[in-house]
């Protein structure tokens, strides 16, 4: 998958979505999953692509070395699901063996329990941005979309529609990097649910009305019971404060909640980060997300604007890692005070 250990073999295939198959998947122990798709106790996440380009036996055929086919550690197969016909690796007599004595990663998601991310999150973005960056202003093909989303286990979504440049008024507007590996990365440490774009969009989404991805949006609040979205973007290094909240002309996005943005203030204090005024980017002016959340859909919504100091990994991992650490720790904080007993936002 983009951003992992051998997410780089792919650079040459194109991304047409993420799906979750029916299936159970095993933690072997060895660093890496096993799936088992005959075994239907729960589903399995995975990114699917399709190869574009010449000799696509010969990309198979190094995939099999690569997953050890040959030393019948998995078995290529052919699977139908919602539309789509593809190849999966599923786990073969070696590590089958042992299957009984293996955990069930219970959310399917291989992200969420042995990901790059939870070693260094600077060496997933920069692996994740360098596979984004070949996709940054092309536009996806028909049967491709724009934005991938991630499902979590917590009520809050993150948005980063701006991880890939994007069309207003015709003009193209430049990507946001590495806004969607900070997305990413916080589904995997967080368990939140994440969308982001992976392809250049034909409308910004914080610009006009109704677009594919807040359609998209409304599903994953409807279908998942989201109770709190935050809609992450980038602002240049010339600014001020590191940190920018858009709550809306006075805090109406957010309901006015003095809580949320009181630990929103008081997590980027404790880890020397700057929190801006709410004017600076207050989110009202166009179709913004954030207001669409909330006047729409009835839940709050922050829209988070992040230094570009603070979006480097590759010059300042140090500054990388502090912003990751306290967006997870505001998100941890958020989770509890909606499992509380109200579960809503007052």
């Amino acid at each position: 998958m983009q951003g992992e250990e051998r997410g780089r073999l792919l650079k040459q295939w194109k991304l047409l979505d993420a799906i979750e198959v029916p299936g159970t998947l095993y933690d072997t122990g060895l660093g890496y999953p096993a799936a088992n798709f005959t075994e239907k106790t729960g589903t399995v996440f995975g990114e699917l692509y399709d190869y574009y380009g010449d000799y696509v036996n010969h990309e198979l055929e190094k995939m099999d070395k690569i997953e050890g086919v040959d030393e019948n550690l998995y078995t290529r197969i052919k699977l139908n699901y919602r539309g789509y016909e593809f190849y999966a690796y599923e786990i073969s007599s070696k590590l089958n063996r042992t299957r009984d004595k293996l955990d069930i990663i219970k959310t399917g998601n291989w992200r969420q329990t042995g990901s790059v991310s939870h070693k260094s999150v600077s060496a997933f973005a920069l692996n994740f941005e360098s596979i984004q960056s070949g996709r940054y202003d092309t536009f996806p093909e028909s049967n491709s979309s724009e934005f991938v989303d991630l499902k979590g286990n917590i009520p809050i979504l993150l948005v980063s529609h701006h991880a890939t440049s994007h069309l207003r008024k015709g003009k193209i507007k430049i990507y946001e990097k590495f806004t969607g590996a900070i997305n990413v990365i916080l589904n995997s440490l967080s368990g939140v649910h994440s969308l982001y774009t992976v392809y250049a969009s034909p409308f910004d989404s914080n610009y006009y009305e109704t677009t594919a991805l807040k359609k998209r949006i409304r599903d994953i609040v409807e279908s998942c019971g989201i109770k709190f979205v935050m809609d992450i973007h980038g602002t240049g290094s010339y600014r001020k404060f590191d940190v920018y909240p858009g709550v809306g002309k006075e805090g109406e996005f957010i309901n006015r909640n003095e809580f949320l943005m009181t630990v929103l203030e008081n997590v980027l204090k404790k880890n020397d980060i700057r929190l801006g005024g709410t004017q600076v980017f207050p989110a009202y002016r166009q179709h913004t997300v954030s207001r669409f959340v909330n006047s729409e859909l009835g839940i709050p919504a922050l829209q988070i604007e992040i230094n570009k100091k603070y979006r480097e990994p590759d010059t300042d991992s140090h500054l990388f890692e502090k912003l990751i650490h306290s967006l997870n720790e505001f998100i941890n904080i958020i989770r509890k005070y909606l499992n509380s007993t109200t579960g809503e936002f007052n």
